[in-house]
């Protein structure tokens, strides 16, 4: 699109939203959304006079959308973003992974309480030190298993925190090298007091691990038709036979029904409401789901051009102050003077009030907002080898 046409579009845009009431940018999405059939069809009428070749329409199928399309757009083909067909189908999925998720939490909350409280017994001096403070190397883990979020539709992190879950329970069944089965039924008062607060984490551990196992199997059974049924409504991945064909559409149709109907859920009964929303769906989205195989140039979701949106709204917020970023950065008498360099007699006035770090770190969040840069994504900390360490020195000290 050249720059004539784009600030053409970008009028058409600006002058719907002050029609309509919405801010320029802040609009962006939620003020496209609010926009009756007929303030839609006006609008899509303006992008259809700059004599722009439209090929195709994507959008999460709302009734407003799909019915101005429609009168405007008569014969471009509409495809539904088929990503937020599957956030609607795995719904009671994603319902009972935070139920599941939540259970870990308070599992793991109980663990980390038992490690500060053992820490905090060895500094004062209640438990003899032995191999106990290597426990504290056990805390990042936890930590890990309790921030954990889930990035529907195809992340559990129920499925990720019980793999952590196992990874330490297989650790404390080293340690005990064959008396898992005496620890578990042994009463607390029977326990060593060095080793009392390590046999109870275990039992924790174990008793989770336990609890959890047969949804976690309900869970995996459900994304597992998750995933597979992103895979057969991708059009890049259809069999070699069908390139020839000219109604594609029909056989990816075809392929996901008879899927669907091979599954069986079981007793589990989120996986019986998913399969009852996911016949349901199939059959009201069937129009729109698979248009992108019949026109590979259309693209099966909008995700890309949401997030390219958000981005800039997430901008707008953070440049015009909102959530405090303008007020606390003015609080901190940076704004004024942000752009110049650190020099002695900035720092002296400004050190009245406020520390260097805070300073820094404001000079830079601003700087940042005025040129983005790309940032490099942090590599989280593997704490596989720092785990099985701790347990390698908790089992040395346990034999001494």
């Amino acid at each position: 699109m050249n720059m004539e046409l784009r600030r053409k579009f970008l009028e058409i845009l600006g002058k719907a939203y002050q029609d309509y009431g919405f801010s320029p940018i802040n609009g962006w999405i939620e003020g496209l959304l609010c926009l009756e059939t007929n303030e839609l069809m006006q609008l899509f009428a303006d992008i259809k006079a700059l004599d722009i070749n439209i090929v195709g329409l994507t959008s999460d199928k709302q009734l407003s959308f799909l019915t101005a399309g429609q009168k405007v757009f008569e014969e471009v083909p509409h495809q539904a973003c088929q990503v937020h067909w599957l956030l609607e189908v795995g719904e009671k999925l994603f319902e009972y992974d935070r139920a599941i998720n939540a259970r870990i939490r308070k599992s793991g909350s109980k663990i980390r309480a038992l490690i500060r409280n053992t820490m905090k017994d060895v500094r004062n001096g209640t438990i003899p030190v032995r191999g106990l403070q290597y426990l504290k190397t056990l805390e990042p883990f936890i930590d890990i298993v309790m921030q954990g979020q889930s990035k529907p539709p195809f992340h559990f992190i129920s499925l990720q925190n019980d793999n952590k879950l196992h990874q330490l329970k297989k650790n404390f069944d080293q340690l005990w090298a064959g008396q898992q089965d005496h620890l578990l039924t042994l009463y607390t008062s029977q326990i060593p007091k060095s080793y009392r607060r390590l046999v109870q984490i275990y039992r924790i551990v174990h008793k989770t691990c336990l609890e959890i196992t047969k949804d976690i199997q309900d869970l995996q059974q459900g994304h597992s038709w998750l995933t597979t049924i992103n895979e057969f409504l991708d059009p890049e991945l259809i069999p070699f036979p069908w390139l020839v064909k000219a109604n594609r559409a029909a056989l990816a149709q075809q392929r996901l029904e008879t899927y669907i109907q091979s599954l069986r859920p079981g007793t589990s009964p989120y996986l019986q409401t998913t399969l009852e929303r996911l016949n349901k769906m199939a059959h009201n989205w069937s129009n729109y789901l698979y248009t992108c195989f019949n026109f590979p140039f259309i693209p099966r979701t909008n995700n890309k051009k949401e997030r390219m949106i958000g981005e800039i709204k997430k901008k707008y917020i953070q440049i015009t102050g909102r959530r405090n970023n303008y007020n606390t950065l003015q609080a901190q008498f940076t704004f004024s003077s942000i752009l110049q360099p650190v020099n002695k007699r900035h720092m002296c006035r400004f050190m009245r009030f406020n520390s260097r770090k805070t300073y820094e770190t404001g000079r830079q969040l601003f700087l940042e907002l005025l040129a983005p840069s790309q940032r490099i994504n942090a590599i989280k900390r593997n704490y596989t080898k720092q785990l099985t360490e701790t347990f390698h020195k908790l089992k040395e000290e346990i034999r001494l």
